[in-house]
This record gives C-alpha cells, sequence and structure tokens, in this order.
C-alpha cells in the first residue's frame, strides 16, 4: 500500500498537470481502493481487471484511456516530477510528431539509494530500436506512446514475465517506421524491495513456472515473428535464454536448490563471450557458498 500510494503521488506532484491517472486494481483485498479514492482528485480512474494479472491490466487501463498519449507506471515505481513535462515539451517541439516514441532513462533506487542508470537508445550505437530493446531493460514506463499504435496493439496476456520486452518488440515490428527518440534524463525510478516478486519467487517453488514462463516468451518472438531477425543478430534468442536463465541461476544460489537446473539450462543454448561477468559472478558465489 505504501508503495502504491508513493506511486499515486509521484503522479499528482508532476509539474505538468493535463492528465487522467487510470488505477487498475489486480484483485487487490485491502484498504487499496477506498485510499485512493479518499484522495478526492477528479483525474484518478480506478477500474479492475479481476486479478487477471499485469499484462491483462495494462489492456484494461488503454481499453479505458482516452489521451492522446499513454505512459505506464508500476506501482511499486514513481516518477520524478518532471516524467510528464519532458516528455510534453518534447511533444510540442515535435509539432506533436505521431511518428515519434519518447523515452526517458530510468534508475534502480533502493531505500532512496540510486544504484545504477539504465542504458540509453543512442542511433551511432544502436542500430534500431528492435536490437536495443532486445539487449537493454526498457521498461514500459519509460515512454510515451502516441494513442493511434496502441490502437494496434496490446500486451500478451499469456506472459507475467518478459511481458514488456515482448510488447516493445512487437510494437517496433508493426510500427517499423515509428523513430524512437531517447532523452537525456532519467525521470523514472525503479524501485527494488524486498516484496517485488523477482525476489519474494526466488524463495518460493514456483521459480521455475515463473522461469519457463520467460522462456515461452522469448521464445514466443524469435519462433512466431521471424521478421525480427532482420533487426538482430540470428544468435539472438539462444544469447536471451542462456542469459536469463544465468541470471535465474545467480539469484538461486545460497536461496535454493534451482541453480543447477538454472546452469544446466543457460549452457545448453550456448557460451557466450558477452555474458562474462555473469560467469564470474556465478563461480565467485558458488565457490563463497560451498567454503
Amino acid at each position: 500500500m505504501i508503495l502504491l500510494m508513493t506511486a499515486v503521488k509521484s503522479v499528482l506532484s508532476q509539474e505538468f498537470q493535463n492528465f487522467e491517472l487510470i488505477i487498475v486494481d489486480d484483485g487487490s483485498t485491502d484498504t487499496t481502493q477506498a485510499e485512493i479514492y479518499s484522495i478526492g482528485d477528479q483525474r484518478i480512474i480506478m477500474i479492475s481487471s479481476n486479478g487477471l494479472g499485469q499484462s491483462a491490466a495494462q489492456n484494461k487501463g488503454i481499453e479505458v484511456s482516452k489521451g492522446s498519449y499513454l505512459c505506464f507506471l508500476d506501482d511499486d515505481d514513481y516518477y520524478s516530477k518532471n516524467y510528464l513535462k519532458d516528455f510534453y515539451d518534447n511533444l510540442v517541439e515535435s509539432g506533436f510528431n505521431q511518428k515519434i516514441i519518447f523515452r526517458t532513462g530510468f534508475k534502480k533506487v533502493r531505500n532512496d539509494f540510486i544504484l545504477s542508470y539504465s542504458g540509453m537508445y543512442r542511433n551511432f550505437k544502436h542500430k534500431n530500436p528492435i536490437q536495443f530493446v532486445s539487449y537493454n531493460m526498457c521498461q514500459t514506463g519509460t515512454i510515451c506512446i502516441p494513442r493511434h499504435i496502441l490502437d494496434q496493439i496490446r500486451f500478451d496476456e499469456r506472459f507475467t514475465n518478459w511481458q514488456d520486452t515482448h510488447f516493445l518488440i512487437r510494437l517496433f515490428l508493426f510500427n517499423e517506421d515509428v523513430l524512437l527518440v531517447q532523452l537525456n534524463s532519467f525521470n523514472y525510478n525503479y524501485i527494488i524491495h524486498n516484496e517485488m516478486g523477482s525476489i519474494q519467487s526466488l524463495k518460493k517453488e514456483r521459480v521455475v513456472n515463473e522461469y519457463e514462463i520467460n522462456k515461452a516468451a522469448i521464445k514466443d518472438i524469435f519462433q512466431n515473428f521471424p521478421n525480427v531477425y532482420s533487426f538482430v543478430k540470428k544468435n539472438t534468442s539462444d544469447f536471451l535464454l542462456a542469459q536469463k536463465s544465468m541470471q535465474y541461476s545467480l539469484n538461486s544460489v545460497g536461496l535454493n536448490t534451482h541453480w543447477k537446473y538454472f546452469l544446466k539450462e543457460s549452457l545448453s543454448y550456448g557460451i557466450f563471450l558477452s555474458l562474462w561477468k555473469y560467469y564470474i559472478l556465478f563461480l565467485l558465489k558458488i565457490t563463497g557458498i560451498r567454503k
């Protein structure tokens, strides 16, 4: 509840105030709705998605929204105060060009301490938006999307993990003439906390199931949308699967016994020089555990 209210207040305190705030309640059982209604701001619209998951909740929000541009915000993250104003100023400067998706960077934050800054899309470095989205954590909360694009595409409700990347790759595949324009700002705050799903799940048996959902989403893109290979390297699918399973192996060491399964999965897709940091960290972790 505290995290959600922080997210809501970060929207209400924006420098740019001409917005609608759609909150999708995905089956809460606490006092969430009462707390939100007590704010008394008419710009807030609260709806329910009946516990169908994040992708369904985001789709529900898209359907209800009336704005010409849409932004996303997870309930445990928050915006910096000039998040909307930066987007609006650049939209004005572009003449509200409907072929541009603007992107801000994001900060990973824990206990008000900045852990890291996200990668930034650069034309001289990245060949195309699809390549960037495939190889970098992008977050739908970092982008401002023209309404007409979202009239053509939705989040795939089969996937509750890797859904942002799955959505963004398809978005740019279906809109090859749309430009991704990076702003020189980090206005989205991605919060690392002990209650987040990616941490909690590692303490439970459902970790393997969560990994399998990630794997299914990755395979779905590269098997069912083969034109993606016009924009990325031919080994991208194997690389992403090796990277994802290596991440799970690293996170599992010391918490559960699944790290061997994930390590075997990763190696089955190949060994990649660009994953050398993961391999070194794994060796350090497993050596420390066995001591």
